[in-house]
């Protein structure tokens, strides 16, 4: 199976990077660069590291100006395509300087794709592998939804679209991302 890396730019995203990371796996590494200035963890974020099946290693950069992490985090990618080209690499930002390393690496036929955390990325993997009418469900799943919020959710759809005729209302959006959230809404919105 292939080796999936997660290059997460902690200065960058913080914790909200790293929102899906328990749902990894053991063909999953997840490499985390972080500053001095930048070293805090809730123990909320911290179980769920634990909880993970990947391998997570710390890389703490010490202050060497601006970009550091940037620079870092590219010579790691160079470094897992060049050893192991068949591997998976994404990055963990919203900073758009790394376009220029996707960019560099597209024409070289390695693609690299970054994301603002890793949950949107399982999210994607899972649009793009599924041919059948079961997305909803493990887009849910992944969403760790009880029973009891999967039916709520459910019924918030059905009551849109009965009350207003199309799956694309205010209504529905409304409702989902006051009883759950935003993100909640725009992870399913696609199904709807």
């Amino acid at each position: 199976m292939t080796e999936k890396y997660f290059f997460v730019d902690y200065e960058n995203v913080h914790q909200a990077g790293m929102k899906g990371i328990e749902k990894l796996t053991e063909n999953d590494k997840v490499i985390i660069f972080y500053t001095p200035t930048n070293e805090t963890l809730t123990f909320s974020m911290y179980k769920k590291m634990i909880r993970s099946e990947a391998g997570i290693e710390l890389y703490r950069v010490q202050n060497g100006g601006k970009d550091a992490i940037n620079f870092q985090i590219c010579t790691f990618i160079g470094y897992i395509i060049g050893n192991s080209p068949e591997s998976e690499c994404y990055i963990i930002s919203n900073d758009s300087g790394y376009e220029y390393i996707i960019n560099f690496w597209k024409g070289r036929n390695a693609d690299i794709i970054m994301s603002p955390n890793i949950l949107k990325i399982l999210q994607q993997e899972i649009v793009e592998s599924s041919h059948n009418d079961n997305t909803f469900d493990k887009i849910l799943k992944l969403l760790d939804f009880s029973e009891e919020d999967r039916l709520l959710l459910c019924d918030i759809i059905e009551k849109g679209k009965k009350m207003y005729s199309t799956s694309d209302c205010l209504y529905i959006k409304g409702e989902i991302t006051r009883k759950f959230s935003i993100d909640v809404y725009n992870s399913i919105k696609p199904y709807i």
